[in-house]
C-alpha cells in the first residue's frame, strides 16, 4: 500500500515493536516511524531495517501519538506538507491488537492533518 500510494512514511503505533518488525520485513521504500512509549522497545527497534523509533510521552491517545509522529517526521525531514502517511494502530488501543490502517495527508500543523479514508 505504501509503495502504491508513494507514501512519505509509515507510522506504526507499537507497544512491543512486533508490528514495526513485520512491516520492516517487507523493506518498504519509505521510513517506518515506530511510535512507542517504551524506551526498551525503542532501543530494540534501532536494529530493524528502515525503522526509526520515536519515543512519545505516555498517556496520549492514538490520534495524539499520530500527531506527535507527524510533527517529529516533519522536524526530521522525513515528511513534507501534502505527503501521505500510512498509519497502523489498534482500534481498541491495547497491546497486541493492531487491526487498523489509516491513510493521512500531512499538513504543516500536524493537528490539522486529515484522514484520507
Amino acid at each position: 500500500m505504501a509503495s502504491h500510494l508513494s507514501a512519505g512514511a509509515i507510522i506504526s503505533l507499537t507497544t512491543s515493536g512486533f508490528t514495526s518488525r513485520l512491516i520492516s520485513k517487507h523493506r518498504p521504500d519509505c521510513p517506518i516511524l515506530a511510535i512507542t512509549e517504551s524506551s526498551l522497545c525503542a532501543r530494540r527497534l534501532c536494529m530493524n531495517w528502515g525503522v526509526i523509533p520515536v519515543q512519545c510521552p505516555g498517556g496520549l491517545p492514538d490520534r495524539g501519538k499520530i500527531a506527535f509522529a507527524i510533527a517529529r517526521g516533519i522536524d526530521a525531514g522525513y515528511l513534507l506538507e501534502d505527503d501521505l502517511v500510512i498509519s497502523t494502530a489498534g482500534f481498541h488501543e491495547r497491546p497486541g491488537a493492531t487491526d487498523q490502517i489509516r491513510i493521512i495527508k500531512v499538513a504543516t500543523d500536524p493537528n490539522t492533518s486529515k484522514d484520507e479514508t
